[in-house]
């Protein structure tokens, strides 16, 4: 028979792998929603550099994924655009949300 010290750490454990368990089905629907989304979807570090983009992105943009890793927002901003980018970007950066468009050029240089 179980001590009650033995249920608590039963449920302990039992709390654990479910929740271990939903968290790793939260991360397999992201995966698969950032992966099979049909608009590009790119993910930045405060620095503005891509650390993951999606399979739609690297068509819209004719780069490879590995390729798209090494750029920055910079870096694929036309360079007659603004120079408004950097203020666009530190307001993002402070309400950590966005909404609208931005031109980007594709690896073949097209806008």
């Amino acid at each position: 028979s179980f001590t009650s010290v033995d249920w608590d750490f039963i449920q302990f454990l039992s709390s654990l792998v479910t929740r271990v368990f939903q968290r790793d089905q939260s991360e397999r629907l992201f995966k698969s929603l950032f992966e099979n989304a049909i608009d590009a979807v790119m993910i930045a570090d405060d620095k503005s550099r891509y650390i993951d983009v999606n399979h739609a992105a690297c068509e819209m943009l004719g780069y490879t994924r590995q390729e798209l890793t090494q750029l920055s927002l910079i870096d694929l901003i036309p360079h007659n655009s603004p120079d408004s980018i950097d203020e666009q970007w530190t307001d993002f950066l402070n309400s950590r949300s966005s909404r609208g468009e931005i031109k980007l050029v594709r690896k073949d240089g097209v806008t």
